[in-house]
Order: structure tokens, then C-alpha cells, then sequence
């Protein structure tokens, strides 16, 4: 049995589901049911909870915080420890004067425990012996699931991490095979198709045969316009996949404190539609979520009523 650990990194909300996961995590059940079992894995509230529920809502959504870009300042060291220290400067830019200063401190002190807490965390979902790590990556995850990619590696080289989100889409996602030796495979674009095919690939025991298909990038084809310009290819989306929440759910149980101190509510996604209606006529200069895959398409009325029918049923 291939065992795959799907990693939902913060700085995503802790109230909220990766729908991306869990449909890859759907995926693996439907189409490998017996020789492969992915779980989606919510560090993000195990994060949150580290941090402070308080804190970690703060540094996830204020624009404060959001627009110094501090969610991946704070993973820096991790992902890149040979890169020189940026305290300084980085406060000088963004948090200097007296207003900040106790933010400054409890950001620091945070910082200098992430790398035991990620170690702690990397044996108490044992990441280090799943066969694949993938991380889904948006916005402030990106640095965070590189730095985790890394010290996986060094635990066990031989665990395959995958990168794939908004923030991989071409040419992002060449980037990151080039330059970041630790991500064994980046997915560009849409991955329900892709991600099936590199699992089959897995269990063939040719990982590598993973560089022909267009949309997926290593450090082996990153230099090639073929693949490193290329998305994968799009599912339909009448082809659906309910998401696995199970993880979710189960995370939620396992942390109460953050629904005790934290002023966000819990809340499930849904999907009926891809895409984007209005900026398939005139792309929005800012947005960078929707990339290759801009185009609108909308699902079937009855399977988005089937779909509200299994969020709503309360045994579902």
C-alpha cells in the first residue's frame, strides 16, 4: 500500500478546509482503492495553535501582515538556513518603532521554536514515512512547505514531496524545480488529471517517467519550454469529486482551543463552477489565482444540488 500524506501548511486559515486536498485525496481513493491511501494532514491548525489562535488569524488575514509577506519571512531560516539572517532589517522595514515592539519580541521567540515544533511535527504525522509529501501552496504556504519539504528530506531522501497550487502555475513552478532541490516534482496548472498519472507512475516503480507529462516539472525537464510553460490538462468538471474532509473534521476535534479563543467559525467549501466569468472578458491586473485556467465553466444543476444535499446531510 502506497501511503500518501496530503500537508495543508499555514499560513492558511485554520477554519477552513483545503478543497484542493481533499479532492486529490478523493482522487486516490477512486482510483487506487487497495494499492495506494492518501490523508490530508492540517498542520495549519497545529500551527495555529502554536502560535496563538489569535495571533495566527492575525497573521493570516490582516493586511498588516499579509502585505509584509511575514507568513513566509517567518519559514525563512528553515527553507533556506545557508541565507543570512534578515531580523533587522526585515523589522526595520515593516515593525520598527515603539508601536511594534511587543509583536516583534513574540514574533522572534516563535521563530527561534519553529524548527523543533516542525521536527515534532514531522514525526507525529510520520511525513518522513509516507512514500509521497505533496503540499498544496497559496499564497503565504509556499516558504513554510519548503521549509518542511527540507526537513523531510534530511530525515528520509527517499520520500518524493510534491509542490502544486496557485503558486506553482507557469512559470512559478519551473522556478521552484530549479531552484529548490528538495521538491522532487512541481504541478503546474490543474493536477486531478496529473496527480493520478504521477501516483501510477509511483507505483510502477518509474517516478522519473513523471517528466513527460506536461504540466508536472523537475529539475530534469524545468529547462525545457515543452514543460516548463505547460498546466495540466483540465477534468471535466461534471467528472466530480466530493472532497475528503475526514482530516479536517478530525483536526477540528483534536484542536478545541482554536474554536474556544479564535473568532473565526468553521466553514466547508463547495464547488460548482471553475474558473473565472468575469475575467475571461477582462483579466483583472492583481489576480494571480485563476493564471492558465481562467476560462468559466459551470457543473451540472443536479450534481451541485447533490453536492448541497451531502454537505447538509448531518450523516455525511
Amino acid at each position: 500500500m502506497l501511503r500518501i500524506a496530503l500537508v495543508n501548511m499555514p499560513f492558511a486559515d485554520w477554519n477552513r478546509p483545503s478543497f484542493a486536498l481533499g479532492q486529490l485525496s478523493t482522487l486516490v481513493s477512486r482510483e487506487f482503492d487497495g494499492r495506494a491511501r492518501a490523508r490530508v494532514c492540517y498542520l495549519n491548525q497545529d500551527m495555529a495553535e502554536y502560535f496563538g489562535t489569535r495571533l495566527y488569524e492575525s497573521l493570516s488575514v490582516s493586511h498588516d501582515h499579509v502585505d509584509t509577506g511575514i507568513g513566509d519571512w517567518l519559514f525563512r531560516h528553515l527553507a533556506f538556513p545557508d541565507a543570512p539572517d534578515t531580523a533587522a532589517e526585515y523589522f526595520q522595514r515593516y515593525y520598527r518603532g515603539a508601536r511594534w515592539e511587543d509583536f516583534r519580541d513574540r514574533i522572534l521567540r516563535a521563530r527561534d521554536g519553529l524548527r523543533g515544533f516542525c521536527a515534532e511535527l514531522i514525526g507525529r504525522y510520520r511525513l518522513d514515512e509516507a512514500a509521497i509529501v505533496g503540499f498544496s501552496s497559496m499564497f503565504a504556504q509556499h516558504v513554510p512547505s519548503m521549509a518542511l519539504t527540507r526537513m523531510i528530506k534530511e530525515r528520509n531522501p527517499r520520500t518524493l514531496v510534491v509542490l502544486g497550487g496557485a503558486n506553482c502555475e507557469a512559470p512559478m513552478g519551473a522556478v521552484v524545480a530549479e531552484h529548490v532541490p528538495a521538491v522532487d516534482f512541481v504541478f503546474s496548472g490543474p493536477a486531478l488529471h496529473t496527480f493520478g498519472q504521477f501516483v501510477q507512475c509511483v507505483l510502477d516503480g518509474e517516478p522519473a517517467r513523471a517528466d513527460t507529462i506536461p504540466g508536472i516539472i523537475s529539475s530534469r525537464n524545468c529547462r525545457d519550454p515543452r514543460f516548463r510553460t505547460a498546466i495540466g490538462a483540465e477534468r471535466d468538471i461534471d467528472d466530480y469529486f466530493l472532497p475528503d474532509y475526514a482530516g479536517f473534521s478530525d483536526a477540528l476535534d483534536s484542536h478545541p482551543e482554536l474554536r474556544r479563543t479564535g473568532t473565526s467559525e468553521p466553514m466547508l467549501f463547495f464547488e460548482t463552477s471553475r474558473g473565472c466569468w468575469w475575467g475571461q472578458r477582462s483579466h483583472c491586473t492583481f489576480c494571480g489565482l485563476n493564471g492558465e485556467s481562467m476560462a468559466f465553466r459551470a457543473m451540472a444543476p443536479e450534481l451541485a444540488v447533490r453536492q448541497f444535499e451531502w454537505l447538509l446531510d448531518p450523516a455525511g
